[in-house]
């Protein structure tokens, strides 16, 4: 009976051992062990999966899906590490991803998992920080990452003020990585302000 209720960890391993760079596998583990009431286990096998994938290798899923559901199981078991986990990934870059896109959802997590704690400035300063020129490598240009743009502009505008609002707004524009939406949000965050001639 032990052994059939392992039976699936079992599996686990060996699809590991025949390919220690299956995102898909990594975060397989850790869900199983989430079913045995085992979070301490599931953190392990994802730190370990940090420590063993390679970005230019992974199969069966994106790096950063690593990252995003150890942040979920640390901001259930302790904020401050799952605090810790992204300041390693997003500023330390401990994990050396390939793609901007993955590099850009962790920075987003970060974010929301602020917004969720109520944390607003802190919020605000990491959505500044995310697409300032230096936020990533230069391999990896968030400066012009849509998804990070979309969470700064939003945040300016509910919790900035209205100067830091337009000031992010003509920073995306100068470096050409709006979008026609972005461009839209600012005429219309401009006309309800009353600032016809600007927008």
């Amino acid at each position: 009976e032990h052994l059939t209720s392992r039976r699936p960890l079992l599996l686990n391993a060996v699809m590991l051992r025949q390919n220690p760079h299956s995102i898909g596998d990594w975060v397989r583990r850790a869900e199983l062990y989430m079913e045995l009431e085992l979070p301490g286990q599931a953190i392990a096998v994802l730190e370990e999966a940090l420590q063993t994938t390679d970005s230019n290798r992974t199969v069966n899923g994106k790096p950063s899906e690593l990252v995003l559901k150890l942040g979920q199981l640390y901001e259930k078991e302790d904020v401050a590490k799952a605090e810790e986990l992204f300041d390693r990934i997003c500023r330390k870059l401990e994990y050396k991803f390939q793609k901007a896109d993955d590099l850009a959802e962790c920075w987003a997590s970060w974010v929301e998992m602020s917004l969720r704690r109520e944390q607003w400035d802190g919020a605000l300063s990491l959505a500044r920080q995310a697409v300032a020129p230096g936020a990533g490598p230069k391999r990896l240009n968030l400066t012009k990452s849509v998804r990070l743009w979309d969470i700064r502009l939003d945040l300016e505008e509910s919790l900035g003020t209205l100067q830091t609002a337009k000031d992010a707004y003509k920073r995306v524009m100068d470096i050409k990585a709006a979008t026609v939406q972005q461009v839209l949000n600012f005429a219309s965050f401009l006309n309800d302000r009353e600032y016809f001639e600007e927008s």
